[in-house]
């Protein structure tokens, strides 16, 4: 199983300047492009309810607004 840590930079920094960082940390699976793509992919359809006169606030997963929204807007869930 692959690590989240480069162990061999971590022993560099311990010798190099006099450290004790440990190298028991958790191992965690992720993948950063497939989060930065999610994310970006959201921003993309959030863009026209981001342009609207009465958006206050948008995240990639939700809008606060004074207009009215469609139906049809409320309660997307768009799957991948």
């Amino acid at each position: 199983m692959s690590t989240n840590h480069n162990i061999q930079l971590i022993n560099d920094f311990n010798s190099t300047f006099d450290l004790d960082i440990g190298t028991n940390y958790i191992t965690v699976k992720n993948n950063v492009a497939i989060a930065a793509a999610v994310t970006a992919y959201a921003r993309i359809h959030m863009i026209p309810l981001k342009l609207m006169d009465g958006t206050i606030y948008s995240d990639t997963d939700s809008i606060i607004t004074s207009d009215i929204l469609s139906d049809n807007m409320i309660g997307i869930l768009i799957i991948l």
